[in-house]
């Protein structure tokens, strides 16, 4: 697995906003699961994930965390 800052999202993300658009509007057009209904996204991401919560959080404070 590569690190999040060669993939093209991160890249597309430090390049700017227009670019960012077009890779959100080609993953809502390629994605199965995004091109589902949102009701039906909602309930596969409920029973995949059950009661579980997902944090994603800034690399400074995940750089900060490891100093404590």
């Amino acid at each position: 697995m590569q690190p999040i800052e060669q993939t093209e999202t991160m890249a597309v993300i430090k390049r700017g906003p227009h670019e960012l658009e077009h890779l959100t509007q080609l993953n809502q057009i390629n994605s199965p699961l995004l091109r589902l209904p949102a009701e039906l996204r909602n309930k596969i991401y409920e029973y995949a994930l059950g009661d579980a919560r997902v944090f994603i959080l800034p690399r400074a404070f995940r750089e900060y965390k490891k100093k404590i």
